[in-house]
């Protein structure tokens, strides 16, 4: 089985997750306050959006394959949803609290006042080529940035780091499940 609007959406919160790690002259996960920095939330919307879709197409994807191949259409799409419900439960802490996490920021951003992040100033490098454009701080040539952060249990989280490790548990899930339901 194939699941082409499953990877449609974990393709497009790839394509968000880029813009949420790196800006146009490639500096990294810095965002310079110069920038939109409504940017960053359009782009993080976006990519909770699609990793919901992707989360959530996969399991319809498998009961309409399995639905398809079956005589009895009733319940044949059962063994996917109880696939999906194991590999949740298997997750170690870690993944489980990233896993439950991030779907619930994906509510918060669809219903509720938005995702609520912390924005950090820092002063970064700059290029030589981009000298003029930024105040000097002893022999350095640096510029102020933004740097974003969850919280998560008490702690602080990159959110470009959490989206990454988000983003690799849906790969992770997608390609177990058409290995261990399709094959």
């Amino acid at each position: 089985m194939k699941a082409p609007r499953t990877e449609f959406h974990l393709e497009a919160a790839k394509f968000f997750l880029g813009y949420l790690t790196s800006s146009p002259s490639a500096r990294g996960p810095w965002r310079a306050q110069e920038e939109d920095l409504r940017a960053f939330a359009f782009y993080l919307s976006a990519f909770l959006n699609s990793a919901y879709l992707c989360r959530n197409g996969l399991l319809r994807e498998g009961q309409q394959a399995l639905q398809k191949a079956s005589q009895n259409k009733k319940g044949a799409g059962q063994p996917v949803k109880e696939w999906l419900e194991t590999w949740v439960r298997k997750l170690s802490p870690d993944d489980t609290a990233i896993w439950d996490f991030m779907y619930t920021k994906r509510g918060d951003d669809a219903y509720h006042e938005g995702v609520e992040l912390e924005a950090q100033s820092v002063l970064v490098p700059v290029r030589p080529s981009e000298r003029m454009l930024y105040y000097t701080t002893g022999d350095d040539v640096r510029r102020s940035a933004q740097k974003h952060y969850f919280h998560l249990s008490g702690r602080s989280y990159e959110v470009s780091r959490v989206c990454q490790q988000y983003l690799t548990l849906l790969e992770r899930r997608l390609k177990e499940c058409l290995a261990a339901c399709f094959n």
